[in-house]
């Protein structure tokens, strides 16, 4: 469907295709020569989900670059999603780009690494009753649960799927974009497709004495982009693009286990370096280890965000403004208003929390 034309003959067009994506491309004389595609999913910030539009596979054809063509892309992405349901929008983006587009950085690279002792007899053994061993498609349920229960109160993290212990206010939100859903499920066939007689990618499970998982360790070899960029930047390093546990216990154990199978593939290695951030029980347990923690910033590039819709981004924030206020009682009662060049929107502040109406506190931030 032609959504744009132009005068110079440069053509936009919107595609939104099955698995959930829209692609916006632009044509010449027929001829796709740039393009993006918006990724609705969902995001977790503290106790907040937010309805996110994630921006990717920009990029235009090396012959028709630097004639404002990209940016006709982007400028068309921004209003496509401020006429959407989403909040905000993130992207991973090229330094000094892309603040033209309203994106600023919104946080850093994380990574957690831990050195791996040059004599495999200093990584502690696998305990008695437990395995270590290949994920099977039956145990993805287990890793759900685990990823789950890792991630609820992180921010940044993307909600793949349901679990009953969301709250109803985060229900709502997560029942609103049947496409965010599918989008969010990818990880998991992904997985899957680990399992595939010609995958590179795997993944292994911790197994308790009562046969239990209770933690798990995935390379995340199939189409992630960013474990590529890692892989490069840090070619010493084996690279795990998730290792999550349930408890303390099994966070130790699975370190090791993961030290071992580092150990046993790559004897060059020197750390093994996790793609997730610094918190958490695993990063807890690589801290007592002698872990390290990496957070690479970049200035007006990498990991950036906009907002899309200020009241309706306050709204899906309530839950951890909410929880933010009554855990530092501030003693400050009254409106906050955040402003944009697109809109504004306020919260309200009582003792008693965060609200979205009005309860007649007299005092304003602006």
């Amino acid at each position: 469907m032609v959504n744009r034309e132009y005068s110079d003959g440069t053509q936009i067009t919107v595609t939104e295709h099955p698995s959930g994506e829209s692609e916006v491309i632009l044509q010449l004389d027929g001829k796709q020569i740039s393009r993006t595609v918006i990724i609705p999913m969902f995001m977790r910030v503290g106790a907040a989900v937010l309805r996110m539009d994630g921006i990717g596979g920009v990029g235009t054809d090396e012959e028709y670059r630097n004639r404002g063509y990209s940016r006709r892309v982007l400028e068309r992405c921004v209003e496509l999603m401020r006429a959407g349901d989403a909040s905000f929008s993130t992207l991973y983006g090229i330094t000094d780009y892309y603040p033209k587009f309203g994106f600023a950085m919104a946080g850093p690279e994380n990574t957690v690494g831990l050195p791996i002792p040059e004599d495999a007899s200093e990584i502690a053994p696998l305990p008695e009753g437990w395995t270590f061993r290949t994920f099977t498609a039956d145990d993805l349920p287990a890793v759900k649960r685990i990823y789950h229960s890792s991630t609820k109160h992180s921010t940044g993290a993307l909600v793949r799927h349901l679990e009953p212990d969301e709250s109803d206010f985060n229900l709502e939100i997560l029942g609103s974009s049947p496409q965010s859903t599918k989008i969010g499920h990818r990880a998991w066939d992904k997985l899957l497709r680990s399992l595939e007689p010609k995958s590179k990618d795997e993944c292994r499970v911790l197994v308790s004495p009562g046969g239990d998982i209770v933690a798990y360790a995935w390379l995340g070899l199939i189409e992630n982009w960013w474990m590529f960029t890692r892989r490069r930047d840090f070619r010493k390093s084996f690279h795990f693009a998730e290792v999550m546990a349930s408890d303390p216990m099994s966070a130790d154990i699975v370190l090791a286990a993961c030290l071992r199978w580092a150990k046993n593939v790559s004897p060059k290695s020197d750390r093994i370096d996790i793609a997730i951030p610094p918190e958490g029980r695993i990063f807890s347990s690589a801290s007592y280890e002698g872990g390290v923690a990496l957070l690479i910033n970049c200035r007006l590039g990498d990991f950036m965000a906009r907002s899309l819709n200020t009241p309706r981004l306050l709204r899906q924030m309530q839950p951890e403004f909410d929880a933010i206020v009554k855990a530092s009682n501030p003693g400050f009662s009254g409106r906050l208003t955040f402003r944009t060049p697109e809109d504004d929107g306020s919260i309200f502040i009582s003792r008693d929390g965060v609200t979205l109406d009005d309860q007649s506190n007299e005092s304003e931030i602006g």
